[in-house]
Parts: structure tokens; sequence; C-alpha cells
């Protein structure tokens, strides 16, 4: 009895062991999200800074992203992406808030397919007010290529109230280990409107883990046709409620 009692105590505290050393998994910086949720019961928060070098100054202020664990494969988000632009005479304060989900469906060992649904509103401020809602759904998709090498894909579309029609969002990430603590990665993304015109750009970006539960990141990326270059950077952490 005893010696099953010690087997026991082994596995738990095995898997334990396996559970405290997963990684913490990240939707920033990359454009893509990743196909893969936080662990239930678990809160993370994703934090980041952006300034775009165009005619006129943009700064992201503080875009926040929230997600929880609800169970073994869904997760409940909430999204704050704040930003001021310089545009002389005026200031235009933009902020968009969403509320959303996302769902894995399937989960293998080295392909995951997700389901990433919100909803949301976007104010914007110059002189007058305007606010407008939004919709978003996107199908998420990973492959493990090698442990140290991941490719992700998203394809969806985007409505807002005040355009016709949906704009289609599309990207692929290509993910590579640099040993135990870094991370890099390249990708492109872009959107095309009904509207007949659309954007593609390149960003490349870097992760650093301090530990399994917090990380920062360094990236930018260019937009071709506006011709218009970013630089972002931010930390990401989470914990057990």
């Amino acid at each position: 009895m005893k010696k099953i009692l010690i087997i026991n105590c082994f596995v738990v505290i095995g898997k334990i062991a396996i559970a405290q050393s997963t990684v913490i998994v990240t939707d920033r910086p990359d454009i893509t999200e990743s196909a893969e949720i936080v662990p239930t019961g678990w809160l993370q928060g994703e934090h980041g800074f952006q300034y775009t070098f165009d005619n006129n100054q943009q700064f992201d202020i503080a875009s926040s992203l929230m997600r929880f664990g609800l169970n073994t494969h869904t997760e409940l988000r909430l999204g704050v992406e704040p930003s001021l632009t310089f545009d002389e005479p005026n200031i235009i304060y933009n902020q968009r808030i969403s509320i959303g989900a996302k769902s894995v469906f399937l989960n293998k060992d080295k392909f995951k397919l997700a389901l990433l649904t919100a909803i949301g509103t976007h104010l914007t401020q110059i002189e007058l007010t305007g606010m407008s809602s939004t919709a978003d759904i996107v199908l998420l998709g990973s492959v493990d290529v090698f442990d140290f090498w991941s490719i992700g894909i998203n394809a969806g579309g985007n409505w807002l109230s005040d355009e016709t029609g949906a704009n289609v969002n599309y990207s692929i990430s290509n993910a590579l280990a640099l040993g135990e603590t870094c991370g890099y990665f390249i990708e492109i993304f872009g959107q095309r409107s009904p509207r007949d015109y659309g954007s593609t750009a390149i960003d490349i970006g870097f992760t650093y883990l301090i530990n399994n539960n917090f990380q920062l990141d360094i990236s930018g990326g260019y937009f071709f046709e506006s011709e218009i270059t970013f630089l972002s950077t931010g930390l990401s952490y989470r914990f057990e409620l």
C-alpha cells in the first residue's frame, strides 16, 4: 500500500512539473494569432506600444489584450487598442474595444486549428465624435515543422459598420526558437477590401523569455503600398487564478 502511495505521489509531482514547465504562448508581437489557448484557470495579459513612421505621427498607446482560459478548448478575450495621430492642426484619438473568444476544435501533435470571433466598438474623435461597430471571424492554423520551427496561418474577415462589405485579412508567420529563451519570427500579412484597395506588409521580431510566465518582445514592419514603417515593443505575462 505504501509503495502504491509513493508511486502515486511521484506521478502527481511529475504532472505538476510538466504543467509548470509549459511556456507562455502569446498572440503578440506578430499579427498572426496563435492556435493555442491560455491554460484553464489562467489569466494572461499582453501589452504593447507601437510607433508608426508616416506623414503624420501615430502612437499606439498601451494596447492591451487580456485572455482567460475558460476550459481545455476555449479562452475568453478582452482587447483595448488606444492610439493618437498627430495630424496638424488636429490630434486624432482612436480607440477600439473588443470582446471575443478563441476555441480550438482540432488539436493534433503537430497540427492545430482554432476559431477566433470578436465584436467591438471603434471610437474616433476629431472635433466631432464618431462611433462604429466591428466584428471579426478568423480561422487560425499552426503546424510544428520541427521542435524549433513552427508555421502559423490566419485567414478571416473583418466588418465595420461604417464601411460597405467586409475586409479579408490574412497572415503567414514563420517562428523559430533560438535556444531556450529567445525566439524569432518573420511574417507576411495583408488585407483586401471590397472597395478595390488593399495592403500587404512584412514584419520581423524577437521574443525573450524571462521565465515560463513572462516574455518581452520587439518587432518592426513595413507596408509596401503606403510605404509606412512601424516599430513595436511590449511584454506578456500570465498567472493562475
